[in-house]
């Protein structure tokens, strides 16, 4: 077999210093829903259970609830009906929060084994729960108590099968819950206790003895996701108001006593125009990194994406990670699938993608080893690739098959940028593996 020719010249003056896509792979998960994915839980061994607003899995009949086994989709019963805001996982068994998920007064569900049992987690008319959060095989729940005389926001916790209240009634929406210090943590719409008492909370609140009370000074706008990581709490929320910048995401350590703005620059690398009003509104760690999702497009020096990103550590800091073509509602970190996206996107990038991608990272480019990393460029490619964003140093380019079957000849890279032509290549997925410093690096890429 004929190995593929590296291409001695650039395949076009100057295209290091266009904009480019993030490369990171996403493959769609199982032939995805027809509808916005809500939330994602990991069961056990290879299973998922996909919750949101759609009633086709994989193309098979799922309403509004699917069990992934790792090779296909399957409905769980008759499904759940109404309004579905959230889910968890609570010692293995799934638990999907709303209202009206029965009738007009069942706000919460969990999964026997057989069947979806329905019952009621908030009381009067019309309850709702707006948020769950699992901590050490307890289940949370923000929610809504509605009756005549208006709305009541609480948080519950469920013990020994009954709910029973944590802290006061607030003035506004919880959004999510969190844990940070051994204590749980509420964030939303909420800005005091309803009964008021003084206490500003703006936005966030921690349990502190029996009721609510103010972590820091808050955050100024609404809080649509908690995140703990190594011991600091990551809030994020609106990136831009109306044209008018705000705190999008920000962190607060162990033992601080005020609140870290990590988009304070936003304007230099979230782009005006649609969305108008950019937020973050998913939150979740590989061990390593914070990730996060929502609806915000991305120009990092040079690097574009939308509605995914990783946090590099420190303010302004960011690597997109997808290209979506809508907004992304869920992340979640899992064993066997790497991280997951639902929302409700149908492409990502030139791949379609509905409502619901997975990827390994592999793609990624760790910013510890160096500030610009490799860039392949266009992914899915027809006839030339083109490597660049490598230090103007020694490396060597090799190009595999998944079988492992070496494509390429070896090129060794000392002006950093070099051009393939893989014309010749079946349409497929393959490896681009480069080697700089004795380190190994391999970028996935898609031939059309």
């Amino acid at each position: 077999m004929a190995f593929l020719a590296w291409l001695t010249t650039p395949l076009i003056a100057g295209m290091t210093a266009q904009a480019q896509p993030t490369n990171t792979v996403w493959t769609e998960l199982g032939g995805g829903v027809n509808g916005p994915v809500i939330a994602v839980l990991e069961g056990n061994g290879d299973t998922l259970v996909v919750v949101g607003d759609f009633t086709v899995a994989g193309g098979v009949p799922a309403n509004h609830v699917a069990l992934w086994d790792g090779n296909s989709f399957s409905g769980m019963g008759s499904g759940v009906g109404g309004n579905i805001s959230s889910a968890a996982m609570v010692n293995g068994v799934p638990y999907i929060g709303g209202d009206a998920l029965s009738s007009n007064y069942n706000d919460i569900a969990y999964w026997d084994g057989n069947a979806w049992v329905f019952g009621n987690a908030f009381s009067g008319n019309y309850p709702q729960v707006t948020t769950l959060f699992e901590h050490d095989g307890t289940l949370y729940a923000g929610g809504i108590t509605a009756g005549f005389a208006g709305l009541d926001d609480h948080v519950l916790r469920l013990v020994n099968g009954n709910w029973e209240p944590v802290g006061g009634t607030l003035n506004n929406l919880v959004r999510c819950l969190g844990w940070h210090d051994g204590r749980i943590v509420a964030g939303g719409d909420f800005t005091a206790l309803q009964n008021g008492g003084g206490t500003n909370l703006n936005h966030v609140a921690i349990i502190t003895g029996s009721d609510w009370g103010p972590l820091g000074v808050g955050l100024p706008d609404a809080v649509n996701a908690l995140q703990d990581m190594d011991g600091t709490l990551y809030a994020g929320g609106p990136i831009r108001t109306g044209g008018v910048q705000d705190f999008g995401l920000a962190r607060f350590a162990l033992g601080a006593s005020t609140w870290e703005m990590l988009m304070p620059g936003s304007t230099a690398y979230v782009p005006m125009g649609a969305p108008d009003y950019p937020a973050v509104n998913a939150l979740c760690t590989d061990g390593d990194h914070l990730i996060l999702g929502g609806k915000f497009p991305l120009d990092v020096n040079g690097v574009t994406g939308s509605h995914v990103a990783r946090f590099d550590g420190s303010a302004d800091a960011f690597t997109p990670l997808a290209s979506f073509n809508d907004a992304v509602s869920v992340l979640a970190w899992t064993s066997p699938w790497g991280l997951v996206a639902g929302g409700s996107f149908t492409m990502e990038g030139s791949t379609v993608a509905n409502h619901l991608a997975h990827t390994d990272q592999a793609t990624s480019i760790n910013t510890t080893e160096r500030a610009v990393g490799p860039f392949i460029f266009p992914n899915p490619v027809v006839d030339q690739l083109l490597l660049s964003g490598v230090p103007p140093m020694d490396g060597v380019v090799e190009v595999y098959g998944l079988d492992g079957r070496r494509l390429s000849a070896t090129a060794h890279l000392h002006t950093g940028q070099a051009t393939l032509d893989v014309s010749s290549l079946a349409p497929g997925l393959y490896l681009l593996r480069l080697t700089v410093n004795g380190q190994p690096e391999s970028l996935r890429f898609i031939k059309e």
